[in-house]
């Protein structure tokens, strides 16, 4: 499966979708269809984005009905694991502000290996409005049910909180810095993670500042006070206290 260098907005998306249920021609032929809750975990399915540095893979698949008239889909994958829903739907206008579709985010965690690093694949699915495949299938228009479009990204986490969903500069493998919650032990440590945060626009300026010269200094007890009683007329009340 090729990489695609190329991003599309959700209007287009939509289009896109349309024409593959229909079975009609689509102008951008490396949009594949995958079997994406099949046997294969993501890191199989797409290899590709496993040293990618665009990060983004387009695709069609069709979802799996949990029971024959049921309603609902089921997001588990043979080989293990499953897509979690992230968020609700979202709608996707058309240039007359009708809605044509909608998008929802999914979360697919892989196997910890370590106690440092988590990667994780996140999902854009889009799909019709409900409206337009009703119409498309009374026509007998429809060739592929239960079809849908979406994008997946390739992410990685360091540590277990803070998380989040980040983009990092290319070639950077995509990492998710855990900032807040990591602090190198030793120098050795320190010189681990700095390719991370090298390419980050601030790293330089942030490593040029000057060590602080000792603690913070806590607050006194009428500082405190003051916090948790705030005055109204702050700030110009509290300079008047300090005097």
């Amino acid at each position: 499966m090729g990489m695609n260098f190329q991003t599309y907005g959700d209007e287009d998306l939509i289009s896109y979708l349309r024409k593959f249920v229909c079975g009609k021609p689509i102008e951008c032929n490396h949009i594949r269809h995958i079997d994406l809750y099949g046997n294969k975990k993501p890191c199989e399915l797409f290899e590709d984005l496993l040293s990618s540095v665009d990060h983004v893979n387009y695709f069609f698949t069709q979802l799996k009905k949990k029971s024959v008239h049921g309603r609902n889909f089921n997001r588990t994958i043979a080989g293990g694991g499953s897509w979690k829903g992230r968020d609700t739907s979202k709608p996707i206008l058309d240039k007359e502000r009708s809605t044509i579709g909608f998008k929802k985010t999914f979360r697919f965690d892989e196997e910890r290996t370590d106690n440092k690093r988590t990667v994780y694949w996140i999902m854009k699915e889009y799909y019709l409005n409900e409206t337009i495949v009703k119409a498309l299938r009374q026509r007998g228009e429809i060739r592929c049910e239960d079809s849908v479009l979406c994008s997946i990204t390739r992410k990685v986490s360091l540590g277990t909180k803070y998380s989040q969903d980040v983009p990092i500069p290319s070639g950077i493998d995509n990492v998710v810095a855990n900032h807040l919650d990591y602090a190198p032990s030793s120098s050795s440590a320190a010189a681990e993670v700095a390719p991370i945060y090298a390419e980050w626009p601030l790293y330089p300026a942030i490593t040029a500042l000057p060590p602080l010269d000792g603690p913070f200094e806590s607050l006194t007890e009428e500082e405190l006070a003051f916090c948790d009683e705030p005055d109204p007329g702050y700030p110009q009340a509290y300079e008047n206290k300090k005097e």
